[in-house]
């Protein structure tokens, strides 16, 4: 029963980002501007709490693990909080290349070329964040999450 409850977890939550992603591009094309309390709500940071509460509903967490990993999940948090703002400039550049009548893949290069070091500076901080969640579980509980990722992966492809 568990195992179908946790299928169902993951399909809900696969499901539920595929409809904010298709809302997101079916209310950008008509140009219409979307209210401002909406505008950017999907690029939220994620939330500490329901981070945890996905995991431990997964896995079945002690205190001990709730505890450490909850502190894993604050320092990177705050970690990703300095990548936030570069990645937002990089956005704002971005927009502003593709509405050029043409597009100038030099000019796309170069942007890119200039903000590789926090792209992979905030690939690095998420891989360790994982890594060190991966450490804190028992080898059955990372077993299970590698097996959710991976049905997760089937039901998205």
């Amino acid at each position: 029963m568990k195992k179908i409850n946790n299928t169902l977890t993951v399909a809900a939550f696969i499901a539920m980002i595929a409809s904010s992603v298709s809302f997101n591009s079916y209310a950008h094309k008509g140009g219409d501007e979307m209210p401002q309390e909406h505008q950017g709500s999907h690029h939220k940071p994620f939330s500490v709490g329901a981070k945890l509460k996905q995991l431990n509903r997964l896995v079945d967490l002690s205190d001990e693990q709730k505890q450490q990993i909850k502190a894993i999940f604050i320092q990177s948090k705050a970690e990703m909080k300095t990548h936030q703002a570069s990645k937002k400039d990089f956005k704002e550049q971005l927009s502003s290349l593709m509405a050029a009548a043409v597009f100038d893949e030099q000019a796309f290069l170069n942007l890119h070329h200039q903000y590789h070091e926090q792209f992979t500076a905030g690939a690095l901080t998420r891989a360790k964040t994982r890594h060190k969640v991966l450490q804190v579980l028992t080898a059955e509980q990372r077993e299970i999450v590698q097996k959710m990722k991976h049905r997760a992966k089937k039901l998205t492809h």
